[in-house]
Order: C-alpha cells, then sequence, then structure tokens
C-alpha cells in the first residue's frame, strides 16, 4: 500500500514538473504580449521562442505578427489624421482671412454713412 501510494506520488511530481515546462514558453509568451499591450510598444517574444518547432513557436511567430500588424495600423492611422489635419487646416485659415477681410470692408463702408457727407457724425 505504502509503495503504490509512494509511486502515485512520484508520478504526479514528474507529471506535474512536465506540465509546467511545457507551458512556460506560453506563459512567456502571454506576459510578453501583455507588457506590449500595456506599453504600446514594439515588444515582440522573439528567437527565443520561434526557432522552435511545435505549436508554442507557432504562437510566437503569430503575435509577432499580430505586433507588426497593429504597428503598421496604427502607424498609418497616425499618417491619416496627421494629413486630414494638414488638409483642413489651410481651408479653414483661408476662410478665416476672408472673414476678416470681410468685416473689414464692412466697417469701411459703414463709416462713411455713420459720419455723413461732411465728416461731422449725424447722430
Amino acid at each position: 500500500m505504502f509503495g503504490s501510494c509512494l509511486a502515485a506520488a512520484l508520478f504526479a511530481a514528474l507529471l506535474t514538473g512536465t506540465v509546467f515546462t511545457a507551458i512556460r514558453p506560453c506563459r512567456c509568451a502571454a506576459a510578453q504580449s501583455n507588457q506590449q499591450l500595456a506599453e504600446g510598444s514594439t515588444a515582440r517574444v522573439g528567437e527565443g521562442l520561434t526557432h522552435r518547432k511545435d505549436e508554442v513557436s507557432d504562437l510566437g511567430r503569430d503575435v509577432d505578427r499580430m505586433g507588426n500588424a497593429s504597428e503598421s495600423l496604427v502607424g498609418a492611422h497616425q499618417r491619416l489624421i496627421r494629413d486630414v489635419s494638414h488638409e483642413l487646416r489651410s481651408p479653414l485659415a483661408r476662410l478665416n482671412v476672408a472673414l476678416e477681410l470681410a468685416a473689414n470692408r464692412q466697417a469701411r463702408d459703414t463709416q462713411p454713412r455713420l459720419t455723413g457727407s461732411s465728416g461731422n457724425p449725424t447722430g
């Protein structure tokens, strides 16, 4: 009885060690992807994980591809916002100048009517 309990405990310890060793790369990949999301950085899984030939390395390569794609999309979004901002700024500046010129012209046109032809206020 004692021998079978000892064998079961030994088997459980070996199985636990094997499982923890097998999932360690997944935990590293998850930690790096969480860091990337939190910091908005360009952290990648890297060669330490992707050189293997198993599902974990496939996951690492997929995470790297996803990071590259999201970085590219964010860059394209920032360029679009910058371009739209520039394109809107020029017409708005022209409109502001036109409004100011119109206001100045209107002020000049109404001044002679207020002062009359003799230059004295008609009050």
